[in-house]
């Protein structure tokens, strides 16, 4: 059953999808996703020190830097899990436009994750944490969101 809008409030641990049949419309929530690494701590997630290494010249030894942070990694994991289950409802025409919600990290990383045919029915974006938030909420943010002016 296709509905018009999907809306994506997502934090680096949880995914809430949410239906409407227009923006600002009352949200029907419809799945929740939970990541719960996404919650970890540091030393939960990576608890393995970082190698150590010797300066090429002179006696000097240092550790070496991870090139990603885990919650980096975590998060853009994450971020991939949504954007297949946004594209698994694109293709089964669920939802005819999109709106996502995130931190401005997660957002990026979501960009960076859906494909060009889910990333086109993307009529709305809004960098906000709001997923521990009612639906009346959201939807009072999202108000507020379409109602100020482009620019």
């Amino acid at each position: 059953m296709q509905t018009d809008w999907w809306v994506v409030v997502c934090d680096g641990a949880r995914a809430r999808i949410f239906s409407a049949d227009m923006l600002p419309a009352p949200l029907r929530e419809i799945e929740d996703l939970i990541d719960a690494s996404g919650r970890l701590a540091f030393r939960e997630i990576d608890d393995d020190r970082a190698g150590r290494a010797f300066d090429s010249f002179g006696g000097g030894r240092h550790a070496m830097a991870e090139p990603t942070e885990p919650h980096d990694k975590r998060r853009a994991q994450f971020a991939r899990r949504i954007a297949e289950r946004v594209e698994s409802a694109r293709r089964a025409h669920d939802f005819a436009h999109l709106a996502i919600v995130a931190p401005p990290d997660l957002l990026g990383d979501l960009r960076t994750a859906l494909p060009p045919a889910s990333r086109a029915l993307c009529g709305f974006e809004l960098a906000r944490e709001l997923t521990a938030l009612g639906s009346r909420d959201i939807e009072q943010h999202l108000r507020r969101a379409l109602e100020r002016p482009a620019g």
